[in-house]
């Protein structure tokens, strides 16, 4: 499969697991993943499947009104007639399994026996001036596995009171990781699978270099699912970080809104 085709299959079935723990219903054509209903903060209404698919196409199945929005894969839409404006470029990721890190003989993850041990990475993931990366075994991985741990994570990551349920935590498809300093959540990631990929999304770290953050996910990722192509997208300093561990830059997308009123 393209590509750019995987990552955005890739990233329509991460939406549907959140509209699915919100108690949201969504529905896929060949062109198109959609919500009737509206989707949770920071998620799109539709991911958009293929470059073909037309704006009606992908407006006929949504509450198209102020608050939508619509993930353009393939960044071949124009909305803008419905009243969308554009509000983020980004670039899709793809990261084969065994990359290397850019510049480096290192492999882009490292697996483990043991629990992962790295150092790490939104807005709040890149470290503030004169921040020091810890030793890579003063820090530890592991997937989150209940409610209370969730919560830490969630206040950790900041913005995502409400959004990451604990209904996410029965999926046997998502993992929310979170890279620990002794008992303290200072990282994080959550990586979903689907047919022949790993997505990697909301990264975060309070210190250190955010592409360390991306190599102690995908290390963890492989240890709780299998070593997959890894897919994600992301734009600025935050894509520089990806490609410095391992990642290569595939095409761009668009994310349109209609303003709230």
């Amino acid at each position: 499969m393209n590509r750019t085709l995987l990552a955005a299959r890739n990233n329509a079935d991460w939406c549907r697991a959140m509209c699915r723990a919100h108690g949201l219903t969504s529905h896929d054509s060949d062109v198109v993943w959609s919500c009737g209903e509206r989707t949770p903060p920071y998620y799109p209404d539709a991911v958009t499947l293929r470059p073909e698919v037309t704006a009606d196409e992908v407006l006929a199945g949504i509450d198209a009104g102020p608050g939508c929005s619509v993930k353009d894969s393939f960044g071949t839409l124009d909305l803008s007639p419905a009243g969308f404006v554009p509000i983020i470029e980004a670039t899709w990721l793809y990261r084969e399994v065994g990359a290397t890190a850019a510049g480096t003989d290192e492999p882009a993850h490292r697996p483990a026996d043991g629990p992962e041990r790295h150092r790490a990475d939104d807005p709040a993931r890149r470290p503030a001036d004169g921040a020091v990366s810890r030793p890579a075994d003063e820090l530890r991985w592991r997937r989150i596995d209940d409610a209370g741990a969730l919560a830490a994570w969630v206040a950790s990551w900041g913005g995502g009171a409400g959004i990451f349920r604990p209904e996410l935590l029965a999926d046997p498809d998502v993992a929310v990781l979170a890279r620990y300093d002794g008992d303290t959540v200072t990282g994080g990631a959550v990586a979903n699978r689907s047919a022949g990929s790993v997505g990697i999304s909301n990264l975060y770290a309070s210190t250190g270099d955010p592409a360390d953050v991306w190599r102690g996910a995908v290390a963890t990722a492989y240890r709780v699912f299998e070593p997959l192509p890894v897919v994600g997208y992301e734009h600025g300093d935050d894509l520089a970080a990806a490609v410095r561990a391992g990642c290569t830059p595939l095409t761009a997308l668009r994310i349109w809104l209609n303003p709230p009123r």
